[in-house]
C-alpha cells in the first residue's frame, strides 16, 4: 500500500510502538477518513507552550561571523500525541553564517571600529583624525558634557602638537567660554551676609581702640569677627604672612561657596589649595559638593587663565574629587591632562590616567575598564604628542593595542587588526622605547587572559 511504500515495515509507528501495538487515541483507522485530531485529556487541544516555535541558537564565530540555526521538531504525522511529540528531541536545522556588520548595520560600536583609522602613525593626516572626532560628537546623541569636553580637548591637542600648556591654553579657554554660556544657574556662589550699619560702626570703634594699643593681631581678629574683611586684610598685611593667609581663608569660607571656581582660584593665590577640597562626611552626605561638579569646567578655566604656583595641584585635586564623588572619568581626565599628568601603567603608584576616559582606580581587573573608545582616545593623545616630539612613546599602550586588535578581529576587521599587530612586533622585541616598560608585553597579555 501507499503507507507501506512510504514508511515500510520499519515505519515511525512500528519503531516507536512495535508491531501489534495499539495506535494512540485520535489516530483513526486506515481507510476510515481523516484521523481525528487529538484534543488532550480536557478536550481543549494543545497549549500555547506546546505550540511555541523553536528558539534560534546563536553563536559568535571568529572573524566577526554570526552563526544562527533554528531547530526543527520531527514530524509525527498524527501518530503521536502532542505531549509525546513534545518529548522528542529537536532536530538540527540549517546553519546560516552571517557577517556581524550586516546583521547590525547601524551599530555605533561597530561603526566606530570601522571609522577609526588604526593603527595611527605621525604620517596620518591631522584633518582625518579631527574629522573623526567631530563626526563622533555630531553623530552620537548620547555624548554627555564631560565626554564632549574630553573629545574637544583631544582635538585641541592634535591641533597644537600635543602641547597642553600655557602657550596653548587659548583654544581651551575659548571652548570653556562657549560652554559657560550654556550653564544653567545652580547652587549660589556667594554666601556673604550684609552687616547692619550700627554693628559696623561699633566694630570700627573697637578696632580703632585695639590699634591705638598696638594690638594689631587682636584688631585683625575683631575685624574678621565683625565681617569687615577689607579692614581685616589690611591689618593682616602688617601682622605676618600666616596671619594674612588665615584671614584670606576665613574670608573665602564666609563669602564664597567652598569649592566654587573663585574660592578655588583664591586658594591658589593664598597657597592653601587643600582647604578648598576638604569636605567632611556630613557635607558629602548633604550634597554640598554638588557645586564642585556643576561648575567644574569654569574652575578649570579660571585656573589655566590665571596660572600661578599651585594651579596644577588644584587641577589634580579637582580631578580627584570629580572621580571619587561623581565617578566621571572624562571630567577628571580633562583636569589631569591639563595638569600635565601623562597616561601610565596602572601598576605605577601615582598613575592618574591609564586609558583616557577610563576609571582604572576602582577596577579590580583590566577588563573592567578597557574599551575600544578609551584605547582610541589614548592612541589619539599619543599621536598628538608625537606631532610635537617624534621620539615620544607610550610603552604601556602596546598591550592595549593588542586588545584593540582582538576587538577588531571580533568585529570582522581582520586586515586592520593585522596592521595593528605588525606595529607591535618591533616594540615587543624591545625597540622604540618598549624596553623601558617595567612590565613586559607578554606578562600584561597573560594578565588580560587570566
Amino acid at each position: 500500500s501507499d503507507f507501506n511504500q512510504s514508511y515500510g515495515r520499519g515505519s515511525d509507528f512500528n519503531q516507536s510502538y512495535g508491531r501489534g501495538a495499539s495506535p494512540p487515541p485520535g489516530y483513526g483507522s486506515f481507510g476510515g477518513g481523516m484521523p481525528t485530531p487529538y484534543t488532550g485529556p480536557t478536550g481543549h487541544g494543545p497549549t500555547m507552550a506546546q505550540l511555541r516555535p523553536a528558539c534560534a541558537l546563536v553563536s559568535f564565530g571568529f572573524g566577526g561571523k554570526l552563526l544562527m540555526m533554528f531547530t526543527r521538531k520531527p514530524r509525527s504525522l498524527n501518530i503521536l500525541t502532542p505531549e509525546q511529540a513534545a518529548m522528542l528531541p529537536d532536530k538540527p536545522g540549517p546553519i546560516e553564517v552571517c557577517d556581524l556588520a550586516s546583521v547590525c548595520p547601524n551599530d555605533e560600536y561597530l561603526h566606530s571600529l570601522a571609522a577609526f583609522p588604526a593603527p595611527l602613525a605621525p604620517t596620518h593626516s591631522k584633518e582625518e583624525l579631527l574629522k573623526y572626532l567631530q563626526d563622533c560628537s555630531a553623530q552620537d546623541v548620547h555624548v554627555d558634557a564631560e565626554r564632549g569636553a574630553l573629545m574637544n580637548l583631544l582635538q585641541i591637542a592634535i591641533n597644537t602638537g600635543g602641547e597642553l600648556n600655557d602657550n596653548n591654553f587659548d583654544a581651551v579657554l575659548q571652548y570653556i567660554r562657549r560652554q559657560d554660556k550654556q550653564v544653567r544657574p545652580g547652587a549660589p556662589l556667594w554666601t556673604g551676609k550684609s552687616i547692619p550699619e550700627q554693628d559696623a560702626e561699633q566694630a570700627v570703634v573697637r578696632i580703632q581702640e585695639l590699634m591705638m594699643q598696638g594690638s594689631r593681631p587682636e584688631a585683625m581678629k575683631e575685624a574678621a569677627r565683625a565681617g569687615l574683611w577689607e579692614q581685616a586684610l589690611l591689618i593682616a598685611t602688617m601682622v605676618s604672612k600666616q596671619a594674612y593667609q588665615d584671614v584670606v581663608e576665613q574670608c573665602m569660607q564666609s563669602t564664597l561657596q567652598r569649592g566654587s571656581p573663585l574660592a578655588l582660584l583664591h586658594s591658589c593665590f593664598n597657597e592653601r589649595v587643600n582647604s578648598v577640597f576638604t569636605f567632611d562626611h556630613s557635607e558629602q552626605a548633604a550634597g554640598r559638593t554638588s557645586h564642585v561638579y556643576q561648575y567644574w569646567l569654569q574652575s578649570v578655566g579660571l585656573l589655566i587663565a590665571n596660572n600661578v604656583k599651585g594651579s596644577n595641584k588644584a587641577l589634580i585635586q579637582l580631578g580627584d574629587l570629580l572621580l571619587s564623588d561623581y565617578c566621571t572619568a572624562s571630567a577628571a581626565h580633562f583636569c589631569y591632562l591639563l595638569a600635565g599628568a601623562e597616561p601610565k601603567l596602572a601598576e605605577v603608584e601615582d598613575a592618574k590616567v591609564v586609558l583616557i576616559g577610563a576609571n582604572h582606580q576602582t577596577a579590580k581587573h583590566r577588563n573592567e575598564y578597557v574599551s575600544a573608545e578609551t584605547i582610541q582616545f589614548t592612541m589619539l593623545y599619543e599621536y598628538a604628542r608625537q606631532l610635537g616630539n617624534s621620539q615620544f612613546t607610550m610603552p604601556h599602550l602596546s598591550v592595549f593595542r593588542y586588545v584593540y586588535a582582538r576587538l577588531l578581529v571580533e568585529a570582522g576587521q581582520t586586515p586592520k587588526a593585522l596592521q595593528v599587530i605588525q606595529t607591535l612586533m618591533p616594540q615587543a622585541a624591545g625597540k622604540k622605547g618598549f624596553a623601558e616598560s617595567p612590565i613586559p608585553l607578554a606578562s600584561m597579555v597573560q594578565d588580560l587572559h587570566t
